[in-house]
């Protein structure tokens, strides 16, 4: 500690865990300045506290459980002695007027599926926190906070952050190079979908607010490059089902309370390619990807009635398509190629709104398909110039109930 300028060092702080196993915290060094204006304003007026190189270690064990849920049950206080402890620390004035965090870490353990995540390069700084001259205790200023786990990194910026009395939230978030295979564990196994590629980059703005009522909404755009995806069903070998070079997302608005409302702009796809096959039975090996386990029934909610769905329109640009016929002897593989796909604005609930469609299909040496004119969607009828040029009829047998 230096009195005289009121600076209290501490270093080499290390909490570790009950059975004194591994760190649950520990930290390099964290300095407070404290400030000459706690004695003047009576009150706790502190200019920084920073944190140097601070550690954290998350294990969630499952069942809503981590690492650390004892400690919270021990400190929670009853609901009705809330008030008054809260009413009680309100009494002791309080400002730090930056708080900053360089060099931190954390270690994110999912034991129920056996993932770990380490973060690394966390800063982060937080302007402002004072219970007296911001009425009530809220933050003021931007906070930044900075992280890198492996080759993603992430950029959070809190434009505005309130606790009390109302909880308000603005967040703009950016995220580069999120590594899709990494979450592999996370989608329904009976999905049995693998994902072998796949880099994320998002450019968000969420924003919170708990009154008049809760609201939660997001805007900004998502891109995906080389997304590449196998179906992976039981006692076959993987098999390419699809893979985008690039898929462009803009969002206009995705509003989660109070109820569902999701707008998109255009939404442009560029060099895919898809795999279709069907079996030696006559499916589809769609249908066995996303077939749920025998038994189970899918109740409609309620909530589907508030969901709304609008979508700018679809853009897609050289694509093909790999279509394998399993039940023909011998096996029949085709390759078609798509110039170019787009359609106009749809909606959820259908609209009845016509909306323009273009389409140009064709298989090299072979037929070729284009359109160009209208579709209405609430009737599934088309209307424009559809050309065909030596196109068998006989191709569309696979396709054709019998």
């Amino acid at each position: 500690m230096e009195p005289l300028s009121l600076k209290l060092i501490l270093q080499g702080l290390e909490i570790r865990e009950a059975d004194g196993s591994e760190s649950f915290v520990s930290l390099e060094e964290i300095g407070i300045d404290l400030s000459w204006n706690s004695f003047w304003q009576w009150a706790l007026v502190v200019e920084e506290v920073e944190l140097i190189s601070p550690y954290l270690r998350v294990s969630h064990l499952g069942e809503q459980r981590l690492n650390f849920s004892d400690l919270i049950e021990k400190i929670a206080t009853p609901e009705t002695n809330l008030k008054s402890s809260v009413q009680e620390e309100a009494k002791f004035p309080f400002e730090i007027r930056t708080i900053a965090v360089r060099q931190g870490k954390l270690r994110f353990e999912d034991v129920p599926h056996d993932q770990t995540y380490n973060i690394s390069g966390l800063n982060f700084r937080l302007p402002a926190i004072s219970s007296f001259q911001l009425q009530p205790a809220q933050a003021s200023g931007p906070a930044t906070l900075v992280a890198q786990l492996g080759e993603t990194s992430l950029r959070v910026v809190a434009q505005e952050f309130t606790i009390a009395p109302s909880e308000t939230v603005r967040l703009d978030v950016q995220l580069k190079n999120l590594y899709l295979p990494d979450f592999q564990q996370y989608l329904p196994k009976e999905w049995a979908l693998q994902l072998q590629d796949g880099l994320v980059d998002a450019d968000l703005k969420l924003g919170f607010q708990a009154e008049p009522f809760e609201q939660f909404a997001l805007s900004g755009s998502l891109q995906i490059q080389r997304l590449s995806i196998q179906n992976s069903l039981p006692g076959e070998a993987s098999k390419r089902l699809l893979e985008i070079s690039h898929l462009h997302v803009p969002i206009p608005k995705i509003q989660v309370l109070p109820s569902l409302q999701v707008a998109l702009g255009e939404v442009e796809l560029r060099e895919f390619e898809a795999w279709l096959t069907r079996t030696e039975n006559g499916a589809f090996f769609w249908d066995q990807i996303f077939k749920t386990i025998s038994g189970n029934k899918v109740e409609e909610s309620s909530d589907t009635e508030q969901l709304s769905v609008e979508l700018g329109g679809l853009r897609i640009s050289k694509g093909k398509f790999h279509f394998i016929d399993q039940k023909s002897q011998p096996a029949k593989p085709q390759e078609w190629q798509l110039d170019q796909f787009s359609v106009g604005e749809l909606t959820m609930p259908v609209s009845s709104r016509k909306t323009p469609l273009s389409l140009k299909l064709a298989r090299e040496g072979g037929p070729s398909l284009s359109f160009a004119g209208s579709f209405n969607p609430s009737t599934l009828r088309s209307q424009g110039q559809l050309n065909l040029r030596k196109f068998e009829l006989a191709e569309l047998t696979p396709f054709c109930t019998k």
